[in-house]
C-alpha cells in the first residue's frame, strides 16, 4: 500500500461512558477501503456488534445499554437540516500550504464559541500525498466538558500529489458544530457548512489554481490535422504478408527497452503538449537511426511554427520538412513555470537565428487508422514513437495526480476539460492499453516516471484518439534564406549573443556525446534497425 500509516488514519473511534452506564462506541471512515468494525461489552472473546464503513456510510455507532448490544449504520450526505443556518466567523487556525480552518461550537453555557484545534499529526505517502489529522474541542475556559483529550470534531485534511485538497470533518459530540475553511487564505472563509448529530460529516474540496487552469495551461492539442482522413496511410495495403506479420507482433512493446526514448519534460504553463509530443518523436527516430540523444527545442516550434501557447496540432511536425531541430541548450524554453500565457510565445522565430540547425529532416507525415489497433501496433513499431492526442476529461487528472504504478486510465467521469498530445511509445495486451509519455514533469505520474496507460477501449466518452507519425532523413547542412551557413561552424560553436542575453537555463542537460552520423553510417545502420523493429520482442 502507498497509503497506510500510524500518522494517516483510515478510521477515527471516540468511546464514550456515559455516568448512566451507557457506553457509545463511534467509528468515522475516512479513508478509501471498506472497513469492517467490532466491539464487545463486556469483552468475552467473541464481538458482539459488528457493521461496515464505506465511503458512502462512513460513520458506524454501536452502543451498549442495560447490559443489550445495539448497533446504528448511517449514509450521511454532509447537509445540514432544513433551515439551519451558520451564523459565526471563527478566527481559524491556519494548517499547512496555506489552508485556514476554523469551527464554531454552539453550547448551552456560552452560546457559540470559537473551538481549539488540536493537531494530532502528519504524514507524507509513498504516493506523494501529504495528510494532516486532529480535531477540534470546546475551550474548558468556557465550558466544563472541553478538553485536548475531549474531540468534538475530528478533522482529516488530504493534499493530494495531484493538486486537490480534502478537509473532511466529522462531528463526534452533542453541541452543533459550523465550520469553515479557506484556500488559500484571502481574508475570509469561502467553504463552510454546520454538522448536527442526525448529519456527522462534512467535505470541503480544493482544486488549487495551477490544476483549475490546468484544462487551459497544460493541454493544448487543438484536434485532428484538417487533413486527418486523407493522410491515413494503410498498412494493410502497404506490408507484405500483412495477416503473418500481424501474427508476429509481441503482445507487448516498449521503446524504452530499445533505447529510443528521451526523458519526460515539463511543459510547464504553456498550452505546448503539440510541440512536446513533436519534440519526442524525433528525439526517438534519432536514436533509433543511430544518433546522440539530443534535448531538441520545442522553443523552435512555439516560436516558427503556426501555433504557440493558446495551442497546436500534429501538422507543426511538417516545420522540419526544410528546417532543421535547435538544440533547447541554446534557444532555451521560455515558459517553463512561469504565469500563463508567459513570455515564450512572444519569443519571435528570428531570435533563434543564432542557435544553429541538427542535420535531420521529417519526411513523408501521415496519419493513423485509430480505429484499428494493429495499425497503430505497426506504425509505432516500424517507424518508432509517434504523436498521440485525446480528448481529456476531468478523472484524468486525479488518475495522473493519485494512480498507482501500472495502472490503466480508462475514463468513466467528469466533463470534457480540453485535447492533449503525448508521446505512444509502446502497448501492453494484457493490460489492452498503449504506453504514453506525456510533458508534466519527468518523475510524475501514476508510473513516477512521466509515463502512463491508457486503455485501448472501454472509455465512458469519446476519447477521439489520433495519431500522426513521420520518418526522418539525415541531411547536409541546410541554408536558408532567414540564416546563412548554420552548419557546421555554429554547432561548433559556443552559445550565441542572442541565448546569452536572454539567459535561458535548460531544464535537463543531456550528458552523452553529441555526434553527427554521417549518411553513410546511417546506410549501414539501417538494415540492423529494420531487423530490430521487425524481429518479435520479448514482453516488456
Amino acid at each position: 500500500m502507498n497509503w497506510g500509516s500510524r500518522q494517516n488514519p483510515d478510521l477515527f473511534v471516540k468511546i464514550w461512558f456515559d455516568r448512566g452506564g451507557r457506553v457509545d462506541v463511534n467509528f468515522f471512515h475516512v479513508s478509501v477501503p471498506d472497513i469492517d468494525v467490532y466491539s464487545s461489552y463486556r469483552y468475552d472473546g467473541i464481538s458482539d456488534q459488528q457493521g461496515t464503513t464505506t465511503m458512502s456510510r462512513r460513520y458506524v455507532r454501536q452502543y451498549y445499554e442495560n447490559g443489550q448490544g445495539h448497533t446504528d449504520e448511517s449514509y450521511e450526505d454532509g447537509n445540514p437540516p432544513a433551515g439551519y443556518r451558520p451564523d459565526g466567523d471563527p478566527g481559524g487556525y491556519l494548517t499547512t500550504n496555506n489552508l485556514r480552518i476554523g469551527t464554531i461550537i454552539r453550547t448551552v453555557e456560552k452560546g457559540a464559541v470559537d473551538a481549539l484545534w488540536h493537531k494530532g499529526g502528519e504524514d507524507t505517502t509513498a504516493g506523494g500525498h501529504k495528510v494532516i489529522w486532529g480535531h477540534f474541542y470546546a475551550n474548558p475556559d468556557d465550558v466544563d466538558w472541553g478538553s485536548g483529550n475531549n474531540p468534538d470534531l475530528f478533522v482529516k485534511i488530504w493534499f493530494d500529489a495531484g493538486g486537490r485538497v480534502d478537509v473532511n470533518f466529522f462531528h463526534v459530540s452533542v453541541p452543533d458544530i459550523e465550520v469553515y475553511s479557506d484556500l488559500p487564505v484571502g481574508g475570509g472563509y469561502d467553504e463552510k457548512g454546520t454538522t448536527v448529530l442526525s448529519n456527522r460529516y462534512i467535505r470541503h474540496e480544493y482544486q488549487d489554481e495551477w490544476w483549475q487552469s490546468v484544462s487551459l495551461m497544460l493541454l493544448g492539442d487543438l484536434g485532428r490535422p484538417d487533413d486527418y482522413e486523407t493522410s491515413i496511410k494503410s498498412f494493410a495495403q502497404s506490408v507484405p504478408d500483412y495477416d503473418n506479420y500481424i501474427e508476429q507482433l509481441p503482445a507487448a512493446f516498449d521503446w524504452r527497452n530499445q533505447g529510443a526514448v528521451t526523458p519526460a519534460k515539463h511543459q510547464g504553463s504553456c498550452g505546448s503538449c503539440w510541440a512536446f509530443a513533436s519534440v519526442g518523436a524525433l528525439e526517438s527516430k534519432i536514436l533509433m537511426a543511430g544518433g546522440p540523444e539530443y534535448d531538441l527545442s520545442e522553443q523552435q516550434l512555439v516560436s516558427c511554427s503556426n501555433y504557440d501557447c493558446d495551442g497546436g496540432t500534429s501538422s507543426a511536425i511538417r516545420l522540419w520538412n526544410d528546417e532543421g531541430p535547435m538544440e533547447e541548450s541554446c534557444t532555451g524554453y521560455e515558459d517553463y513555470d512561469t504565469p500563463y500565457p508567459g513570455p515564450g510565445s512572444n519569443v519571435n522565430c528570428y531570435e533563434l537565428d543564432s542557435c544553429g540547425e541538427l542535420p535531420y529532416n521529417a519526411k513523408g507525415d501521415y496519419t493513423v487508422n485509430m480505429d484499428d489497433i494493429n495499425e497503430v501496433k505497426i506504425s509505432l513499431r516500424e517507424d518508432g514513437p509517434a504523436y498521440f492526442r485525446y480528448a481529456v476529461y476531468e478523472d484524468f487528472f486525479a488518475f495522473w495526480g493519485s494512480g498507482s504504478r501500472g495502472e490503466v486510465y480508462t475514463q468513466s467521469r467528469g466533463g470534457y476539460s480540453g485535447g492533449h498530445a503525448v508521446l505512444i511509445i509502446g502497448w501492453d495486451d494484457s493490460k489492452n492499453a498503449w504506453l504514453l509519455k506525456n510533458s508534466w514533469g519527468e518523475k510524475k505520474g501514476p508510473n513516477r516516471d512521466g509515463t502512463f496507460w491508457m486503455a485501448y477501449s472501454g472509455h465512458g466518452n469519446d476519447l477521439r484518439f489520433g495519431m500522426s507519425n513521420f520518418t526522418i532523413i539525415n541531411t547536409e547542412p541546410v541554408t536558408t534564406s532567414r540564416q546563412q551557413a548554420r552548419l557546421p561552424q555554429r554547432l561548433q560553436q559556443p552559445r550565441q549573443r542572442v541565448c546569452q542575453l536572454r539567459a535561458v537555463q535548460p531544464r535537463r542537460q543531456v550528458q552523452s556525446q553529441r555526434r553527427r552520423v554521417s549518411p553513410a553510417q546511417a546506410a549501414q545502420l539501417r538494415p540492423l534497425l529494420l531487423q530490430m523493429t521487425l524481429s518479435p520482442t520479448p514482453s516488456a
